[in-house]
């Protein structure tokens, strides 16, 4: 697989992870991503979404650096 293709699926990796957890407030009807307007349990998924899309940045940094 070339560098453009992996860099394509991370790049779409990364938009799921940013879409789900805009969504996350959007399910509580918050325009403003402020994790103290969340449950804990949704605030709980958003931090496990946000350290999965860190990952992938780490990734996606790594693939076009190296």
């Amino acid at each position: 697989m070339s560098k453009g293709e992996q860099l394509g699926i991370l790049l779409d990796k990364a938009e799921m992870l940013h879409n789900k957890m805009n969504n996350i407030f959007l399910k509580q009807g918050s325009t403003t991503p402020d994790l103290g307007f969340l449950s804990p349990v949704d605030k709980e998924e958003w931090n496990r979404l946000y350290e999965l899309s860190k990952e992938v940045s780490d990734k996606i940094c790594k693939l076009i650096n190296g």
